[in-house]
């Protein structure tokens, strides 16, 4: 994996660019296939079921995957899937995706990506209030606001107000305990195998519900031809979450992953039309910052905190 990590490195950024600024690039390209990947998710679930919808994304990510990983001779790797830490970590993963794909499909991007943009803060009280770690008054004071803004962000009570947003907590907390899990995955599993693995046992899981829930139509060429292009753009936001945080550090490159929020801003503009209320941009700016201060916060303190991905 790492001389194909380093062929896509040369290929993509000048020499001249510190460690530190290629880490930082490769995040923001991530946020930006991640936002990608949501915008054609959202525009599948508007004709197709939301769990079929992952089922086919699932099958095309295998697809993209087993490529990627013959080109980079990481195929003699594949049985790494089945390592407990990873399929426990990928499990996460599913239970995450199915909530998810409801959200997304019935909620404005935008608003979703930043509740989703939550799971730093969640992942900070969990190692805190639940593993004993050290937390600060001021971290506490970062999470409490960054709810203020998830609040301001859903507005209950209001016309805005829609009970799907509850997925988008689901999903950041869903993803602090895949990150929780991950961080004991053993370090020589590559970030493609991870991917991997979370596209098998989601192919299965969403095969599964999709079977249980919902009236399973075959897709129409359009809705395959959008969702192997979301499965393009989730693989490519693995790898360049992967190349990013494997060569720089985390504590630098970590806040830039709240760009995310700002490419489905960008997509709920010019893809649905839909712009967020003041109310909401101020929500979405206090979930933000506080995410940032969290993670720079704990830059100085101990291990760094990743940013959603």
């Amino acid at each position: 994996m790492s001389a194909g990590a380093n062929s896509l490195n040369r290929g993509f950024f000048v020499r001249n660019l510190s460690t530190n600024e290629r880490g930082i690039v490769m995040v923001v390209l991530a946020m930006a296939c991640f936002a990608t990947n949501d915008t054609l998710l959202k525009l599948t679930t508007a004709t197709l079921p939301p769990f079929e919808t992952i089922f086919f994304r699932s099958m095309f990510s295998i697809v993209w995957s087993l490529g990627l990983l013959a080109a980079t001779g990481g195929l003699r790797n594949v049985r790494q899937v089945a390592q407990p830490r990873v399929f426990l970590r990928n499990f996460a993963e599913l239970i995450a995706v199915l909530g998810f794909i409801i959200g997304l499909s019935n909620a404005p991007i935008a608003e979703f990506t930043a509740l989703n943009q939550l799971a730093p803060i969640i992942l900070m009280l969990i190692a805190g209030l639940g593993l004993g770690l050290r937390v600060s008054r001021l971290q506490f004071a970062l999470a409490g606001i960054a709810f203020i803004g998830a609040l301001l962000v859903a507005q209950p009570g209001s016309a805005a107000f829609t009970w799907f947003y509850l997925f988008g907590v689901w999903n950041a907390v869903l993803a602090a305990i895949r990150e929780l899990i991950g961080r004991s995955v053993p370090a020589g599993i590559s970030g493609i195998i991870i991917a991997l693995g979370a596209a098998i046992i989601c192919l299965f899981g969403a095969g599964a519900a999709a079977l249980l829930f919902e009236p399973v139509r075959l897709p129409e060429l359009r809705e395959l031809a959008l969702l192997a292009s979301a499965a393009l753009f989730l693989t490519g936001g693995h790898i360049f979450v992967f190349m990013g945080f494997r060569q720089a550090d985390p504590g630098v490159v970590s806040p830039f992953g709240y760009t995310g929020t700002l490419f489905a801003v960008g997509a709920s503009l010019l893809v649905f039309e839909v712009v967020p209320n003041p109310l909401a941009f101020f929500g979405m700016s206090l979930i933000v910052l506080s995410g940032i201060g969290v993670i720079l916060f704990a830059r100085d303190r101990t291990a760094p905190l990743k940013s959603p991905a």
